[in-house]
């Protein structure tokens, strides 16, 4: 029985290398993804058992785990867009305040976990910019649920202001 050729990096172009990074890659997700939200709907449906607070603080623990893991795959497979030029932005009109809030919202258990505040803070020149909310919304809680990961006292702040520039300039601060 003979082998088949397999192609060395060298004989495929850039972008068919690339092509094949990206397929990997969705492959991989896919196949990550598929058991992973078997296990957070187990954990799902097990929070809905009677528990004790030492096996709620187990389970709210692999939750948070599973989101994390989630999002890394998510983040990976935007890396891989990014690198191939095939990432798609969908611009709207975002409101800021609410985004803000939910963000400091989703994070807050987390904050108060780890015993530490989280808020929030705009100017009051801003209320609304052209951006992709979603990927936005991911940016700011992957930055401020890092900082609250890293902070052991005190809080996090996600705040977005105005410079005399025009520009608007995120930030968040432990």
């Amino acid at each position: 029985m003979s082998a088949l050729p397999v192609p060395s990096d060298h004989d495929l172009s850039p972008e068919d290398r690339l092509k094949a990074r990206e397929d990997f890659f969705r492959l991989m997700s896919h196949e990550i993804r598929t058991p992973l939200n078997g296990v957070m709907g187990m954990l799902s449906l097990l929070s809905r058992t009677p528990l004790s607070p030492d096996q709620e603080s187990y389970l709210d623990t692999a939750r948070e785990s599973g989101e994390h893991l989630l999002t890394l795959v998510n983040d990976l497979l935007d890396y891989m867009r990014i690198d191939a030029g095939r990432i798609q932005l969908e611009p709207t009109q975002v409101r800021l305040e609410p985004l803000l809030q939910s963000v400091a919202e989703l994070l807050s258990p987390r904050a108060h976990a780890g015993g530490i505040e989280i808020a929030w803070a705009l100017d009051s020149r801003l209320e609304h910019i052209q951006a992709d909310e979603g990927r936005l919304r991911q940016i700011l809680f992957n930055l401020a649920g890092n900082a609250i990961k890293f902070t052991a006292a005190g809080g996090v702040l996600i705040r977005v202001e105005l410079s005399d520039q025009g520009l608007i300039r995120f930030c968040v601060r432990d």
